[in-house]
């Protein structure tokens, strides 16, 4: 990189000498009262020097197509042992008869005060559960 810099200041330098000298002819010429250009001149449009291309990173080979394997229907499906999570918070409320808090709910389940107020959300939805104060529920 710093070799084409250097590059383009020696070609830059080159042609400042360059114009400088083709004004001292330009000087010497008018000077000897001799050739007038028969239309003004006007300079030449130069090209401002490129920039270096930008390296783009090589792409890396395409990996080979993956074949999709397909499981089991029954593996999909859900197992009759399978609880959702409303279903267990509805069975540890159903089992205290005195009410259960939804930090115990918590505690026993291992799911997160988001998860067991979302499952108390719906249980209480379907009218299968009733609060007894702020944070214990009972079944209906």
């Amino acid at each position: 990189m710093k070799e084409i810099e250097l590059a383009f200041k020696s070609f830059a330098d080159g042609l400042r000498i360059f114009a400088k000298s083709l004004e001292i002819l330009a000087d010497q010429i008018s000077a000897m009262g001799g050739v007038k250009p028969s239309s003004p001149v006007t300079p030449i449009k130069t090209a401002a020097p490129k920039k270096p291309a930008a390296v783009k990173p090589m792409k890396a080979a395409p990996q080979p197509a993956r074949t999709k394997t397909k499981k089991p229907v029954a593996a999909m499906k859900k197992t009759a042992s399978a609880k959702t999570s409303v279903e267990t918070v509805y069975g540890i409320i159903a089992r205290a008869e005195k009410g259960v808090s939804s930090a115990r709910i918590s505690a026993q389940t291992g799911y997160n005060a988001k998860k067991v107020a979302n499952a108390i959300y719906k249980l209480k939805k379907k009218d299968r559960i009733q609060i007894v104060k702020k944070g214990v529920y009972i079944k209906k």
